[in-house]
């Protein structure tokens, strides 16, 4: 009996210091676009360049309806405060438009053969009717290199009130267990607005949320989840209030 234990222990044990010695070779990273994480190999560089323009939002819009795309100017700093006394509401195709033209501005090539990765905007429960104050996009395309499959990912934000657009690339982010969910936005049938029209009907007999219309509004899109509209306080250190999951295909809500 003896010996079937230290046989057992040993197995144990062996087994421990093979998964050890393969997590040693791994690094733990956080995926750049949410709380997941990823694993990959230690030899695999992520390469990250960033940078910022600023725009001028109350005539962008019509300069790009008019096919002029010299509406991003170089910016020294990321303004600290808001540049404008009153918000700046955007739709969400306002932000895919401006986006796109950037992407091709700083890049020098269109969204063609681009997957959208994830949409994020933000506005807040007073002008939660007359669009969004923020918006932030990104896309992601397979690459290949040496026989190995990797993503190539830009990431925009617009920030409207600030003036602001910054973006970022990052090459080499490694293919995962689970490929990656891209969103062909052509098929999505609820857009953010109606994302947040679907979410203010469940939760509009939640009075606490409109004591003051004190609240904030988060409508984010991703191919793992759908539509998710969270309402949190309007602090810093904010706290959840409500949160509504959306089928962005059929628009029901998903318990």
């Amino acid at each position: 009996m003896k010996q079937r234990k230290n046989k057992t222990r040993a197995i144990v044990s062996s087994t421990f210091l093979v998964i050890l010695s393969l997590l040693c070779g791994l690094n733990y990273v956080f995926n750049p676009f949410g709380d997941q994480v990823v694993l990959y190999p230690m030899n695999v560089t992520i390469i990250r360049d960033t940078g910022s323009y600023k725009i001028n939002p109350e005539t962008i819009l019509e300069s790009l309806r008019r096919n002029d795309i010299n509406v991003f100017m170089p910016e020294l700093s990321t303004p600290e405060a808001p540049v404008f006394d009153k918000p700046i509401l955007w739709h969400q195709s306002d932000y895919q438009e401006i986006t796109s033209t950037l992407h091709q501005f700083v890049w020098k090539e269109t969204l063609d053969g681009w997957s959208v990765y994830g949409m994020k905007f933000k506005t807040n429960c007073l002008e939660k009717s007359s669009g969004f104050t923020s918006g932030e996009i990104t896309y992601f395309k397979t690459i290949s290199t040496n026989g190995q499959v990797l993503y190539l990912v830009s990431e925009i934000e617009i920030t409207p009130l600030y003036s602001d657009i910054s973006w970022s690339r990052g090459t080499n982010y490694p293919d995962p267990v689970h490929e990656w969910i891209g969103i062909d936005i052509k098929k999505i049938n609820i857009n953010a607005e109606d994302a947040l029209m679907i979410a203010e009907e469940r939760v509009s007999k939640i009075a606490p949320l409109y004591v003051q219309n004190q609240c904030r509004i988060t409508a984010e899109l991703s191919g793992d989840t759908g539509w998710v509209v969270v309402y949190d306080e309007n602090k810093d250190s904010s706290l959840q209030l409500y949160k509504v999951q959306i089928d962005p295909y059929t628009g029901h809500i998903i318990e």
